[in-house]
């Protein structure tokens, strides 16, 4: 009992100690998938850039309400060539957090139909 006291107690003293977790910027994640793009969009580069492209529960981003519809038959290296586009395009956000940004340029790219404004 004593033994796994002391070793819960250093585990969360541990945890307390160790740094959060940082976010992962849009530098970074515009590197990973131009490395996803550059190798056909196959293998750990093409599946790590899907996590934000195509965000999951699994991945712990899912949006909570549907922000964004991306066609099915819509494959992920189109999402990701125009995700990277984007990003290329706006220099400046290289050390922002990817989360938000991601999530803005899928809700800009592909509105949902019941969110998309009137045609005139």
């Amino acid at each position: 009992m004593h033994a796994r006291l002391t070793t819960c107690v250093m585990l969360t003293a541990l945890a307390i100690a160790l740094p959060a977790r940082a976010e992962v910027s849009v530098g970074e994640l515009l590197r990973t998938c131009r490395a996803a793009l550059h190798d056909r969009y196959e293998g750990v580069d093409a599946a790590m850039c899907d996590w934000w492209i195509r965000p999951c529960g699994v991945c712990g981003l899912e949006p909570k309400s549907v922000e964004w519809c991306i066609p099915q038959t819509m494959q992920d290296a189109e999402v990701a060539a125009r995700i990277v586009k984007e990003l290329e395009a706006a220099p400046a956000l290289a050390p922002v957090s990817a989360r938000k940004v991601v999530a803005k340029l899928l809700a800009a790219n592909y509105p949902c139909a019941d969110q998309r404004p009137p045609s005139r």
